[in-house]
């Protein structure tokens, strides 16, 4: 139930009724975040088309584009070379995944000041959940809440953003994404009338499954809601499902997010280091620290970041991906074996960094179940040939090829 069950206090034999007011939630979304930030690095008079593509090489793939590109017949899905053929004045921006992180730390952290949970929004980039429960005692007009929090985000980040303050995840994380400014609904009949009101073209789902729906004359989340789910689940992908699975939800709850203090170690020489082993022994030796911290936190290493600077100035970046989770030593220093191995280093190390990416570990609940347990090892050693073939050749050395319909 969306509201809790009243409670009834019996004071001095009088019958005292009390109905708790519904939970309250926000929902901040910074609208075309990567574009926002891409925007930052070209001149104030840039008057050419932009697309944002997922990757930095010709094979990318682009993600986003801003209105003069939609103009010249470029859309997402489509790939940046044949883009190219359309609008050959087409300028496409890849931010960095580094840059992309500290934003939304930042972001996290600013958000913070404002509401005591904090909760990006898993489908929707660029969207956070803020928990203002109770937060009428201190601003009995919540869209002076938001304001406020609009302004900040403004001032301090230089980002535009909407906000919509209401009573589930579903209805605010919806209606936000067809919105601007600070909306406040009073009721929560309010809410979920705009959320099913929202243009489904609006939500970032699959372009395939979108033109499908159309030809069905369905346009918004209330024309997909009156679809029994077992339909929507055997003819539409899986987003659509699961937006018909939340849209019956009630669900207010914010969970809130945190930054635990980074995994990074450095080490400097006092001699040029060219030997591969050597290099492994240093870095065995910084991981060990690091990885007492990841145990207790029940977590592994999932990715290594490794920057080597060399006695010429120059600096190699090397990055390492475990088939899963790991606090396993030999796993470790198999992968940096065959890394350190594979590229040369004649000009020498004069200092190194790693940077540990964590993941959780696997439950070890799972290996009391022999089937299982059985099919995740098949798999962790598919991913584990796949972790050694990338750190011998480079990321991005095992892919899948998919067949699929072109110009020819």
């Amino acid at each position: 139930m969306f509201y809790r069950r009243c409670r009834i206090l019996l004071i001095l034999g009088d019958v005292v009724t009390y109905t708790p007011q519904p939970n309250q939630i926000a929902c901040v979304y910074v609208p075309d975040l990567l574009f926002q930030l891409s925007r930052r690095e070209l001149p104030e008079d840039f008057q050419f088309p932009i697309a944002l593509v997922d990757r930095s090489d010709s094979h990318a793939i682009i993600m986003a584009v801003d209105r003069r590109a939609a103009k010249r017949g470029i859309f997402p899905g489509l790939s940046y070379a044949n883009a190219i053929g359309l609008c050959p004045d087409l300028h496409a921006t890849y931010p960095h995944p580094h840059e992309v992180s500290q934003v939304h730390k930042r972001l996290t952290k600013l958000l913070g000041l404002f509401s005591p949970a904090v909760e990006p929004v898993v489908e929707l980039f660029g969207a956070y959940y803020l928990n203002v429960n109770g937060m009428t005692r201190l601003e009995p007009d919540l869209s002076n809440w938001g304001l406020r929090l609009q302004d900040t985000l403004l001032e301090k980040e230089n980002l535009k953003t909407a906000i919509v303050i209401g009573f589930t995840r579903f209805g605010t994380r919806t209606a936000v994404s067809a919105m601007s400014g600070v909306v406040l609904f009073q009721t929560l009949k309010s809410e979920l009338d705009a959320a099913f009101a929202t243009p489904l073209k609006k939500l970032g789902l699959p372009m395939k499954p979108l033109k499908e729906l159309e030809k069905l004359k369905i346009h918004t989340v209330g024309d997909l809601e009156a679809f029994p789910d077992w339909e929507v689940r055997s003819r539409f992908a899986e987003p659509m499902f699961e937006l018909v699975r939340k849209a019956k939800e009630r669900d207010s709850t914010v969970r809130g997010t945190s930054f635990p203090e980074p995994y990074t170690a450095q080490a400097e020489f006092d001699y040029t280091e060219s030997d591969a082993e050597r290099l492994i022994a240093v870095i065995l030796t910084l991981f060990e620290p690091l990885l007492e911290r990841m145990k207790t936190h029940a977590q592994g290493v999932s990715t290594i970041h490794l920057r080597l600077t060399r006695d010429d100035g120059g600096v190699s970046r090397e990055k390492l991906q475990t088939a899963k989770p790991t606090l396993t030593i030999t796993t470790l220093t198999d992968l940096l074996r065959l890394r350190l191995h594979a590229i040369k280093l004649n000009e020498g190390v004069i200092k190194l960094a790693i940077h540990l990416i964590p993941g959780a570990l696997p439950d070890p609940q799972l290996n009391l179940l022999p089937a299982l347990a059985k099919t995740g090892q098949i798999i962790f050693k598919a991913n584990r040939a796949i972790a050694r073939i990338e750190a011998e050749f480079g990321t991005g050395a095992v892919f899948r090829a998919k067949c699929r319909k072109s110009h020819l």
